[in-house]
């Protein structure tokens, strides 16, 4: 057995499969024994230098045969003046096979390659601000005692890609057209030599000043002529000069939603807002715990504030102890919407004429109508005014529907209140009411009190309708929004701007607060509004429905 030189080795070892020789196993000249099943197996030798470098070697003997005999020798070239071998046995049976392997190892390698980073710190985020980078400096510079073999850069910015950084690039391999148009539009310069080269340099500084808003890295590889390989990342974040901003607001006639956004790398646990009339010097403060994250990837926040004046002037901007304020130059101000009202929405108003009732303080059907005109004229029967005036009420008076099962012509009539007008056509009974009156507002719901006592559908006009027959009735409760234009009376293509339901056939025997919240479909002002309550849903569409009874009182719109 030759030994190694100890001058060269400080440590190797021999492993085939799960079985490892030591040093001193194969000094002492012992073996690894295997088993005689045909196959192949694989060894591998691992040697590590005196300056602490690891090599590994493997290799594959295929085709493996019953009956044989291994011995592996390694003739190791270790590229100084003496020469070291290393013989190892591998006994299976009685006959002898050689295979001969030559490892060529370096054993007195270079020192290691290094980086040294100026204006920053490897692996660690830099902060670069916005307004304040024309000095920035951001150098790497590589030492390399075994002359440079290649060097990498690799990232996954969709920015620098677009700008004509591959994601992945050898800089000894680029052509000089492509390190022109990443030294032009990304920022980035190196060495013009890389293979060789003891001492490369790359320049990100202006990458670092065009870069837009926003966190980079950047994988630095160098691999040297010895295969000796040092890594690291340049990593840092353009951030705005200010730590946080308030970015937009959406507002009505008495609510707001602020948005803002956060610069720093960490939420701050108390961001938050403050908001004041325009030309006052009070400030009011959002508490902090009314702050809700939108995004924490995108560093985006929101919060909504209530008991703001129609049609006032505001500003808004974030706060938080500690953090820049935005300038005033940027404050959101914007100007709350209107909070126009509707009239009699405690419907304590309204007066009797002959055998009508009217919801209106006087003069008819001057913005709310009912169907009392229709139920009560000679060629419906005469009946008496199914929507009426009541004293059981939450307060004042009440309105209350009935449904007629018997009435001449449509058969059905539900007592309905509307925001409208009313003019009986006998031959076109459903054009007699037309739902709208003008209003501009944007309010959120309608919110109010009711009653309903639900009965079996008796009756319908069509037999097409004879299906809802034997069914429980529902009440409707409805608001809605539309865009008529210019037009005074609907046109056909009126917009629809937001609109929201309650619909229910269940029995409600005591007054009990509803709540209707409008989805909206456009951020159009409307021109008009329709409320519309019907004690039976069907009773004046296709005029099918049960003897119900309906009860509702003060109504209010929701702005907040």
């Amino acid at each position: 057995m030759i030994y190694p030189y100890r001058k060269n080795f400080s440590n190797y070892d021999f492993s085939i499969g799960s079985a490892t020789l030591t040093p001193q196993d194969i000094e002492k000249g012992n073996s690894i024994f295997l088993s005689a099943k045909p196959g192949e197996y694989n060894w591998e030798v691992s040697v590590t230098n005196v300056q602490g470098t690891k090599s590994t070697f493997k290799h594959k003997v295929s085709n493996v045969e019953p009956s044989s005999h291994y011995k592996i020798y390694f003739d190791v070239d270790i590229d100084v003046d003496d020469n070291g071998s290393l013989s190892l046995d591998l006994k299976i049976d009685s006959s002898l096979v050689i295979i001969k392997d030559t490892i060529d190892i370096n054993l007195e390698k270079k020192t290691l390659p290094s980086f040294v980073a100026t204006g920053m710190v490897l692996g660690q985020q830099k902060i670069i601000k916005e307004q304040s980078r024309d000095d920035v400096l951001m150098v790497l510079d590589m030492f390399v005692p075994a002359q440079t073999e290649e060097i990498t850069l690799k990232h996954t910015s969709a920015y620098l890609y677009a700008q004509g950084l591959p994601y992945t690039v050898r800089l000894s391999e680029i052509s000089d057209f492509e390190t022109n148009i990443i030294k032009t539009n990304v920022g980035i310069e190196w060495s013009q030599v890389i293979k060789g080269n003891a001492r490369p340099e790359i320049d990100f500084s202006n990458l670092a000043k065009k870069a837009p808003l926003g966190e980079y890295i950047i994988y630095v590889a160098l691999t040297d002529k010895q295969n000796q390989i040092i890594d690291g990342a340049v990593n840092f974040a353009v951030l705005p000069d200010q730590d946080h901003f308030a970015q937009s607001v959406d507002y009505g006639a008495k609510y707001a939603v602020f948005y803002g956004e956060w610069a720093t790398l960490d939420k701050p646990s108390d961001l938050s807002f403050e908001y004041r009339e325009v030309g006052s010097s009070n400030w009011i403060v959002v508490p902090s715990d009314k702050i809700e994250v939108i995004s924490e990837a995108s560093k985006l926040y929101k919060t909504r504030v209530t008991g703001l004046q129609p049609l006032t002037n505001y500003e808004v901007r974030s706060c938080g102890n500690g953090f820049v304020y935005a300038s005033d130059a940027i404050w959101p101000t914007f100007r709350t919407e209107d909070a126009p009202e509707v009239p009699n929405l405690n419907f304590d108003e309204g007066y009797t004429s002959g055998k009508n009732w009217y919801p209106n303080a006087s003069g008819g059907n001057s913005y709310w109508a009912t169907g009392n005109d229709g139920v009560t004229m000679t060629l419906a029967g005469g009946k008496a005014s199914n929507t009426t005036h009541t004293d059981d009420a939450v307060s004042g008076k009440a309105v209350k529907m009935f449904t007629y099962t018997d009435i001449l012509v449509v058969k059905v009539a539900a007592g309905n209140l509307f925001t409208g007008t009313y003019s009986t056509n006998i031959s076109d009974p459903l054009s007699s009411a037309k739902f709208g009156r003008p209003y501009t507002g944007r309010p959120l719901g309608l919110r109010g009190w009711y009653k309903y006592f639900p009965k079996t559908v008796t009756a319908a006009k069509e037999s097409s309708q004879s299906h809802l027959i034997g069914k429980m009735d529902n009440c409707q409760i409805q608001i809605y929004l539309e865009d008529w234009g210019s037009s005074t009376t609907k046109p056909s293509n009126a917009k629809l701007i937001a609109s929201g339901e309650l619909v229910s056939d269940k029995e409600v025997s005591n007054y009990t607060q509803f709540e209707i919240m409008m989805e909206y479909y456009s951020s159009d002002k409307p021109t008009h509004i329709s409320i519309v309550c019907a004690s039976s849903y069907h009773g004046y569409g296709v005029f099918a429905g049960g003897p119900s009874e309906l009860f509702v009182d003060d109504f209010e719109l929701i702005w907040e």
